[in-house]
């Protein structure tokens, strides 16, 4: 049996993990914030959306979720489901697996807005880095993508943390 010591630090890890998967959504759900993206890849980080880029480095990363947000995808509420959590036995890495259902607001190449119903998943690695968890590579996998013609009342407001 491991000493209550390692296994609270692996609880702590999971939680944290939890963490960084439920603020890389909320990001998303705010057009792929800049200031959130940035503190939740690694410098050396690779990230994948099939069908829509890939991108390496953490500044690359930053930019090109940005403009997959101006360009592409002008509207998303992310629900994370999961994640599932498979850490490293050295507690200092691992890998992080969870589903996503998302509404959507697609812009297609003739300018027009469509609502969509999407659901996917995400397969990545993460790594502590001075304390804080980091994605070092993150994958999307798109799985469902089904125009929806409404009625869907996209209601914008002023995104808050929980107090």
């Amino acid at each position: 049996m491991q000493s209550v010591e390692w296994r609270l630090a692996r609880l702590e890890a999971a939680e944290a993990i939890r963490q960084a998967v439920y603020a890389y959504a909320m990001a998303g759900d705010r057009g792929n914030d800049a200031h959130i993206v940035r503190t939740l890849f690694s410098e050396d980080a690779t990230y994948e959306a099939k069908g829509m880029g890939r991108f390496e480095g953490l500044d690359n990363i930053v930019r090109g979720l940005a403009q997959i947000a101006r360009d592409v995808v002008v509207w998303s509420f992310h629900a994370p489901g999961g994640p599932w959590i498979d850490l490293a036995e050295d507690g200092g890495q691992a890998r992080v697996f969870w589903w996503v259902w998302v509404p959507v607001a697609l812009r297609s190449e003739d300018g027009t807005t469509t609502p969509h119903w999407g659901a996917g998943h995400y397969n990545g690695a993460m790594r502590c880095e001075q304390g804080k968890w980091k994605f070092t590579r993150l994958l999307f996998e798109p799985r469902l993508r089904t125009p929806f013609h409404g009625p869907w009342t996209q209601l914008d407001g002023p995104f808050e943390w929980p107090r």
